[in-house]
């Protein structure tokens, strides 16, 4: 593969999201030329601060990533989350179902001098690493992706390691009445949904979202591939299995709406070495 320059790298990167925005959701060039502005800041500024799934770990956890092998499930388009945990420096290790999104991590990875067998293409359901391989998993906004949540999180806690191992999840909370790929507030077009929404059942909530975006004659095939899942849901789920010996951090959408209605205490539950997940009311 051909070497590029940081500066090719974002702009391919770039490219690739407003194609992404394009193509999937079918929203407007104003609002993907403003949010290309973002992205360019975030790729480019060398004093923009680490994603916050590291931050929070040092914080709360007085985690050191120095020498800590390091998972990411989802690489996606963005490879500040690879450079922000080498410049830590943690043995990173990323896997990516997506060939066109991989391509950019090949990229990266010959800049920062990552071996290319780190970066593997693969899903989250089925990861190809021994058992308790990894210090630290980082699924950033993907799980509402994986085909299959219970394998896919079943698969992360399989490579952790079960005394110390850290997972950092973070996924939106769908009870909140908002779309955060389409980029759509419910209250907008149904102003009376805006409160019974969050108590309706994920697939209502679904067949709500796909109306209105027809309604807006946008493109609604991305949809299919979203799980609307929501605090109360991941929580079953990890109640089902053994975390025990896994500290998490749980991080969802944080909105006064949820406070109030959904007495949704902190925005981020926190399970340390066998503390049990607070159910919620």
């Amino acid at each position: 593969m051909k070497r590029v320059s940081r500066a090719e790298l974002t702009n391919i990167v770039l490219e690739k999201f407003k194609k992404q925005y394009l193509e999937n959701t079918g929203l407007s060039e104003t609002w993907i030329n403003h949010t290309i502005s973002r992205y360019r800041k975030e790729l480019d500024d060398e004093k923009t601060p680490p994603f916050r799934g590291i931050t929070y770990t040092e914080k709360y956890l007085n985690y050191d990533f120095k020498s800590k092998k390091v998972l990411i499930v989802g690489l996606g388009l963005s490879y500040t989350y690879v450079n922000d945990l080498i410049k830590k420096g943690a043995i990173v290790y990323g896997i990516e179902p997506d060939p066109k999104r991989i391509d950019v991590q090949y990229m990266n990875a010959q800049l920062v001098n990552i071996p290319r067998e780190r970066i593997i293409k693969g899903v989250a359901e089925d990861l190809p690493f021994d058992d308790e391989m990894f210090d630290f998993v980082l699924c950033f906004t993907v799980l509402e992706h994986v085909q299959d949540v219970k394998k896919a999180l079943s698969e992360m806690y399989r490579v952790l390691k079960k005394n110390s191992g850290v997972l950092f999840l973070e996924t939106p909370d769908f009870r909140y009445p908002y779309e955060p790929h389409y980029k759509i507030y419910i209250h907008k077009y149904f102003f009376g949904l805006r409160y019974l929404y969050t108590f309706l059942s994920p697939l209502i909530q679904k067949a709500i979202m796909k109306s209105i975006i027809l309604i807006l004659r946008r493109p609604t095939k991305y949809l299919q591939t979203i799980n609307f899942l929501n605090e109360k849901k991941l929580k079953k789920i990890f109640l089902g299995y053994n975390w025990r010996f896994v500290q998490l951090f749980f991080s969802t959408s944080d909105n006064t709406f949820f406070k109030k209605f959904i007495k949704f205490r902190d925005a981020i539950s926190f399970l340390e070495n066998g503390k049990p997940i607070e159910k919620s009311d």
